[in-house]
């Protein structure tokens, strides 16, 4: 099982997509366009979906895939705000740049590549076809703090 899965890790799909995360501004207090970008990943992973909204405009993301007997439950769980990018900036906070091998943007660090990663394992689960006892269960929450 383990083999299947770790086949189907995709490190470019990491990258792609924390790119395409960083693009997407959620300060806090307006994440709902990331959690909806979030939300719409994880169903194409044939995951069951739910968007629970704190405040207008501020949905947590919830999202579950089972397997076929009883079991835990695994929850990857992370927060979709990030602070406003601030002075300081070489480039635009909101257009991701490589350089030196390094990813920069607003939320690069925290926590977007960490929901990247999350969604690749999650990715490869899913496109790996293994059957597995429990659940698999993912958060995607408004304001760290």
């Amino acid at each position: 099982m383990i083999d299947e899965v770790l086949s189907c890790l995709d490190d470019a799909y990491t990258v792609k997509i924390s790119e395409e995360m960083i693009s997407i501004p959620s300060v806090t207090g307006d994440e709902e366009a990331f959690s909806l970008y979030i939300q719409e990943k994880l169903e194409s992973y044939g995951m069951e979906t739910s968007l629970d909204y704190v405040e207008p405009g501020r949905p947590n993301v919830y999202a579950i895939m089972k397997g076929s007997r009883e079991g835990k439950r695994l929850n990857y769980n992370a927060h979709t705000d990030t602070v406003p990018a601030g002075d300081g900036w070489d480039t635009d906070p909101f257009k991701p740049v490589i350089r030196n091998g390094k990813l920069y943007g607003r939320g690069a660090c925290d926590m977007k590549t960490g929901i990247a990663c999350a969604l690749n394992m999650l990715r490869a689960l899913a496109d790996g076809g293994v059957d597995f006892n429990g659940e698999i269960s993912f958060s995607g929450v408004v304001d760290q703090e």
